[in-house]
């Protein structure tokens, strides 16, 4: 499912002439906690963790958390061929 997705905003992306998508986890009212509604990271790759950014390019899909989401990051995500860009670590920027 999180791959048909992913795929499917990378079309929407071709035929838009988009390049790179960028998400975060705020809404609109930067809350630490969002509503379902708000939870995009969560539809495109799983990750249910409350902190992320996602970046999807036309190939590749890379997910940056911090230390507090490491291993549940990896455990949700990597089976999707997502890259875990684990924050804090070295030659991570």
């Amino acid at each position: 499912m999180i791959n048909e997705r992913l795929n499917k905003l990378r079309e929407e992306m071709k035929i838009n002439n988009i390049d790179v998508y960028f998400m975060t986890t705020g809404d609109d009212h930067l809350s630490e906690y969002v509503s379902e509604y708000y939870q995009s990271i969560k539809y495109f790759s799983g990750f249910t963790g409350s902190l992320a950014t996602f970046i999807i390019d036309l190939e590749n899909a890379y997910l940056f958390v911090d230390g507090r989401y490491h291993l549940q990051a990896e455990n949700q995500c990597s089976k999707y061929n997502i890259q875990i860009m684990k924050l804090g670590l070295q030659g991570v920027k």
